[in-house]
């Protein structure tokens, strides 16, 4: 095109034996194109030859928004991915329930004698696992500005970091500081109303 433009016609008539007419890529050979138009002497540019011409400049491509494949059959896609996360936050709270309350409710098979060991490795391991799952599902409510559950996860982080540091074999004494800890601060009923 820039040649078409700014290349002047050097004869009018008919081409010398081994000249090739200049076509632009895209355009039929078979088509003819008007001849190109001197440089007006006022506006300084030269006017397009036809639309046929300029239809062949492209116009950009526009990008919209990409769309989702697996979004099919969903109307508001936020309110569907946040009930999952809810899920997920409902789910953890639960278990955290019920390890609270198991460790509420382990005894000693001899509850006379302060030094007997408690078997808690059970209880350790779903701690540490309890333990990496609160640290992702409060850094989720901090963004999604969830206060409530975001103050029920730091109030219940302390406890998860305490069990899982228990020992596997455990004293009585150092279980019933963790229990008089969960009976104290009423963590579980909090748990149990989310």
């Amino acid at each position: 095109m820039y040649l078409r433009i700014h290349q002047q016609p050097a004869q009018p008539g008919p081409l010398a034996g081994n000249e090739k007419p200049i076509v632009p890529t895209g355009v039929d050979p078979t088509k003819s194109l008007a001849p190109v138009t001197s440089r007006s002497q006022d506006s300084g540019i030269a006017s397009p030859p036809n639309a046929e011409v300029v239809s062949l400049r492209k116009s950009p491509k526009r990008i919209g928004r990409p769309t989702r494949k697996d979004d099919s059959g969903l109307l508001f896609t936020d309110v569907a991915y946040s009930d999952l996360e809810e899920r997920d936050t409902a789910e953890h709270v639960r278990q955290a329930e019920n390890l609270l309350r198991s460790i509420r409710n382990l005894q000693s098979s001899d509850d006379d004698t302060a030094d007997s060991e408690i078997d808690v490795s059970y209880e350790k391991a779903m701690s540490r696992r309890l333990l990496s799952e609160n640290a992702v599902l409060l850094q989720d409510a901090d963004v999604a500005g969830k206060f409530p559950t975001k103050e029920l996860l730091k109030d219940l982080e302390p406890f998860l970091v305490d069990i899982a540091n228990l020992p596997d074999k455990t004293t009585a004494n150092q279980l019933r500081v963790i229990k008089d800890r969960v009976q104290r601060t009423e963590i579980v009923a909090a748990l149990m109303s989310y």
